[in-house]
């Protein structure tokens, strides 16, 4: 309450009314009071100031022509981007047999809240004051863009009427169009949930999409501490307020059959969950994994996992039959589903807890790929089905994650689900070790659910898809077909096409293969217990000495050497991946393999390299350096490498890594360099990079 008055003192108020956030910005409000208007000779409409009257008149041409009155074009005719003639019913809906509708503002705002949203963007403009002015710097910019996000989203501003956008809000539109481009080749890549489509019709998009867009793009783009980033994390706050409200007040309608489902608040949530991990911040992720909760729920509840009430509800609220038409309001609920799946995954490694979905509850489809999502207009939809889809609704997700070979074209999003579910059966099984302090030898105790098989066929048909990437001469239709598959905005003769897709290719291959190296890590170790043991450590007492024996025949054993050697994996995936890639999108899957790598190989190397017994028994005077290059082509283990995971034969050296007793503190100084790319952008892993320091400072 005290903040709302403080809010209040801090805004700088003019004699009509009106308040600002700035002072400058008060000045040039002031000056409208006195200064003449700025009269456009075409049409006579009159601006407050110069630069928009500039905007205003390059509008109707070179000769100064005004443009002829267009008619607003219907819902489906603008999705798909072609000419409307209007009406009650347009033609083309006519022919489609769909409904022919114009609410795509959503619903109308009242006349205060449009006037709060003139006082709002009039407060924060970043338009320029006046010819003489300079360009504001990028920061400037984005931090003034910011601020009137947010200033629009603390006045429960939802959606600008067409007829009453503010035209300090179109000032903002360059800067949005950057923000959304980032967030396509970026974040869009790994987590499609608002596809680009139909996200760039700004300033009428929900201010919800809006404001989400500039946060995602914004904190990729800048560092740690900056003003922007700090902007950012007011808007997440904001949003997630107002999803947790939202979520909540639909689930509590009595009749939830009539009322269409939140498809939008559900997509705000989810990429604000998908945000709160990859800022790294523990506080962040608890109220995450609540929303998240809340989305499951909420989608469980209306059935949204389920073919038949999906393609009902459908029928109910978007009626039509015109193919796209009912791809689009069918598929985005599949897309769901499978994202669901995944940030589930990613929240149950990164927060310890148990997986909320199951497999037997996705029902769904697998969701169509990448380019018909990301296809701009019908021309290019249509043009593109025949080159990559697969059978139409032949495997639900559910069939999918069950089974044991794949006999039909998969792409790298199916093979994360096929990944996830195995994460989430490690899961069960570390639960069961825990249960069982005896139990050391994992492989052999899989019955019913072979992880270690599900993880071979998914590790040979990564290995497929990238070598074809790789060397098109040795598989050149699978090349062609993942240059259609991930296909966005690019279109041949675009400049650097190519380069765009095979770079989306290329991020996608490295966070599955990371996802894969997880899985592995986690069948072969209990991380949660190898974690604790590193950064909580409890010398001295009965449970802290029978935890230290456990993970001492841990890592004397088959698992430990097999973990070890994934973990070894890891950093030879992730030497691969730029630094700059790194920081332009945080890569949660692999930030966790970096820093799940880190812990088992540090524990590895001080019950192993550091013990006198096993000095003499597994090292011992061995000459053999065993490679890692199978880890990029084979996809089980070579017989020399499965041999020592079996028997612990002596080895000198592992892929240049010399493993003596004396070399131990150098090891682990090469641990932490590599973990210190994550740590720069992923606070997460500071518990696991602070005990790996006081180790490496504890061998100098």
């Amino acid at each position: 309450m005290s903040s709302t008055g403080d809010q209040e003192q801090s805004r700088f108020f003019c004699h009509c009314g009106k308040s600002f956030i700035r002072k400058e910005h008060l000045r040039r409000h002031e000056s409208s009071h006195a200064a003449p208007a700025f009269v456009c000779s075409v049409c006579q409409r009159s601006f407050t100031r110069n630069d928009l009257l500039r905007r205003h008149v390059a509008l109707h041409g070179e000769k100064g022509t005004p443009a002829p009155r267009r008619a607003k074009a219907c819902n489906a005719c603008h999705e798909s981007k072609v000419k409307c003639d209007g009406g009650e019913r347009c033609s083309l809906c006519v022919k489609r047999g769909i409904v022919c509708s114009y609410n795509r503002d959503g619903q109308p705002t009242t006349s205060d809240a449009m006037q709060g949203v003139e006082q709002a963007t009039a407060a924060t403009s970043v338009g320029p004051a006046s010819s003489a002015t300079t360009r504001a710097s990028d920061a400037e910019e984005t931090e003034s863009g910011l601020s009137l996000v947010l200033d629009l989203l603390q006045r429960g501003i939802k959606l600008p009427t067409r007829a009453g956008i503010p035209e300090e809000l179109l000032g903002v539109e360059k800067w949005w169009e950057r923000c959304s481009d980032k967030y396509r080749l970026g974040f869009h890549n790994h987590w499609p949930i608002l596809h680009y489509p139909t996200i760039q019709d700004f300033p009428r998009n929900s201010m919800w999409v809006e404001a989400t867009i500039a946060m995602v793009a914004t904190w990729s783009s800048y560092g740690p501490g900056t003003t922007a980033r700090k902007q950012a994390l007011d808007i997440h706050d904001r949003l997630m307020a107002t999803a947790l409200n939202e979520i909540m007040n639909c689930a509590m309608h009595d009749d939830l059959e009539s009322q269409p489902w939140p498809w939008e608040i559900w997509c705000i949530a989810l990429i604000n969950v998908v945000f709160a991990l990859e800022t790294g911040r523990a506080a962040l992720m608890r109220r995450a994994e609540r929303v998240f909760d809340m989305v499951l729920s909420d989608c469980r509840q209306r059935g949204s996992f389920i073919p038949e009430k999906i393609h009902r509800h459908q029928q109910v609220h978007i009626p039509g039959q015109f193919p796209p038409w009912v791809f689009k309001n069918t598929g985005q609920f599949y897309v769901i589903a499978a994202v669901m799946f995944k940030i589930d995954t990613v929240l149950s490694l990164a927060g310890n807890r148990a997986p909320r979905m199951r497999r037997e509850e996705l029902h769904v489809f697998l969701p169509a790929p990448f380019t018909l999502w990301n296809a701009f207009g019908l021309g290019h939809h249509f043009e593109r089905i025949p080159h990559v889809m697969r059978e139409p609704e032949k495997y639900t997700i559910s069939q999918l994650l069950r089974i044991s070979s794949i006999d039909f074209p998969v792409f790298y999003e199916d093979l994360q689900l096929l990944l996830c579910e195995a994460v989430q059966c490690t899961w069960q099984l570390a639960q069961t070790r825990r249960m069982d302090a005896n139990l050391v030898s994992t492989v052999e105790s899989l019955q019913p659910l072979d992880i270690k098989k599900k993880l071979i066929m998914c590790c040979k048909e990564i290995r497929r898809l990238n070598r074809s990437m790789r060397d098109d001469s040795l598989d050149f239709e699978t090349r062609k077909l993942l240059m259609w598959v991930y296909r966005g905005k690019e279109e041949p003769g675009d400049p650097g096409w190519e380069d765009i897709i095979a770079a989306r290719i290329l991020s996608l291959s490295t966070s599955t293969l990371m996802l894969q190296c997880l899985a592995n890590m986690n069948l072969h170790s209990d991380v949660e217990l190898l974690k604790s043991h590193v950064t909580e450590p409890k010398a001295g007492s009965q449970e802290a000495m029978q935890t230290a024996a456990h993970i001492a025949a841990w890592a004397h054993s088959a698992d430990g050497r097999l973990a070890f050697l994934h973990a070894m994996a890891t950093f030879i995936h992730y030497d691969k991946v730029s630094p700059t890639e790194f920081a332009v999108h945080t890569d949660i899957c692999a930030a966790l393999a970096v820093t799940t790598a880190s812990v088992i190989i540090q524990v590895w190397l001080n019950y192993t390299l550091r013990d006198d017994r096993a000095n003499a028994s597994v090292w011992g005077h061995g000459t053999i350096n065993l490679k890692m290059d199978w880890i990029r082509d084979a996809a089980d283990l070579p017989e020399e490498i499965m041999r020592w995971a079996q028997t612990g034969t002596p080895i000198a050296a592992l892929d240049g890594w010399s493993l003596r007793s004396d070399m131990y503190g150098i090891l682990l100084a090469r641990i932490l360099g590599k973990l210190q790319r994550v740590r720069e952008h992923w606070p997460m892993c500071e518990p696991v990079a602070a005990a790996l320091e006081d180790q490496v400072r504890m061998q100098t």
